[in-house]
């Protein structure tokens, strides 16, 4: 086992963390930190495990807020397959050593960390784990070709596109794509983080699209409304056409794809865009308010299909690259 965390976190390493690598480096697990002068991006802030053959990538931090399921709307996979595996288990061993890495004993020596205290909120969860079929899992990273294949898969949409994510830029290429494809006649959704800290810059990106929406582009754009299901939107993935789906660390704004450690995984397939389709169409139908938001019982209960740290595993069949998907809520 070894462990690889970032050492300038937004808000900083809390006491529960530091007591947690603490009890890891005790226990014999080497503990390395991304910090120094000479890191080699502004944040490591991908969310992916290796175990074995199996591969864990989420979009959502390990604590109770994230993977606890404490407060965030979250989506996930696990994937059981060993090209999967080694793909990724090469990005850690890269990202582990060299420059800008230092063991936590090193790190911890002197430091002071901060209180933070953990989200304590219940959301039930209200699905049992799916098993899909995915034709094709791509490992994508940042810095690497993340961004510009969330792009080029954005520019290749033919029919709809639903993107989730905490904020985007309106200024980035990832927005520059999506208008790019409404104005293609490609139907265009983006659902955003109610989190206060999220709300101006949220509120002016759908003011912006409403504009777009009423030159007669077929793009729209909501703000999460979590009714009690969710504390708030930290989800980042995109479903395009009802063939891919996207799921990971990266957020859609510039900086974090070229900057920023961020990995993220495109699973091909109806099955595996189905089930983030309806988690989606739950939240999106939720922030548009109204009767029938909730109304009908298989939305209500689609609404739980994912909750923060939601997994899914897959299984590689024979020489063909096929991969059975699993999911968990």
């Amino acid at each position: 086992m070894r462990v690889l965390v970032e050492g300038s976190p937004v808000g900083g390493v809390s006491r529960a963390q530091a007591a947690t690598l603490d009890r890891l480096a005790a226990a014999g697990v080497p503990v390395a930190i991304v910090s120094g002068p000479k890191v080699k991006f502004s944040y490591h802030h991908a969310k992916y495990a290796v175990v074995d053959d199996r591969s864990l990538v989420l979009t959502e931090n390990w604590k109770p807020a994230g993977t606890g399921g404490r407060d965030s709307r979250g989506w996930g996979v696990r994937v059981a397959s060993n090209r999967t595996a080694d793909e990724l288990a090469a990005v850690f061993a890269a990202d582990s050593t060299g420059r800008g890495v230092v063991d936590w004993e090193s790190f911890r020596d002197g430091r002071e960390f901060v209180d933070d205290a953990p989200a304590t909120a219940t959301y039930p969860a209200r699905f049992a784990p799916e098993s899909v079929c995915a034709t094709e899992v791509r490992v994508l990273t940042t810095p690497g070709n993340a961004g510009e294949a969330v792009i080029r898969r954005v520019d290749g949409a033919e029919e709809r596109i639903a993107v989730v994510n905490p904020r985007i830029d309106p200024d980035s290429r990832f927005f520059a794509a999506l208008v790019r494809a409404a104005r293609r006649g490609v139907s265009v959704r983006i659902l955003l983080s109610n989190a206060w800290y999220d709300e101006a810059e949220n509120e002016a990106v759908v003011a912006r699209v409403e504009e777009l929406r009423k030159s007669g582009l077929p793009i729209e754009a909501r703000i999460a409304d979590p009714r009690g299901r969710f504390g708030k939107v930290h989800a980042k993935g995109a479903v395009v056409d009802g063939e891919f789906a996207l799921v990971g660390s990266l957020n859609w704004n510039d900086h974090a794809a070229t900057e920023n450690r961020e990995v993220v995984l495109e699973l091909s397939g109806d099955g595996p865009a189905g089930y983030y389709r309806r988690a989606f169409d739950a939240d999106w139908n939720a922030a548009g308010g109204g009767a029938g938001a909730l109304g009908v019982a298989d939305a209500d209960r689609t609404t739980w299909l994912l909750v923060a740290g939601a997994l899914a595993s897959a299984a590689l069949a024979g020489l063909i690259l096929k991969k059975a998907v699993r999911f968990e809520g």
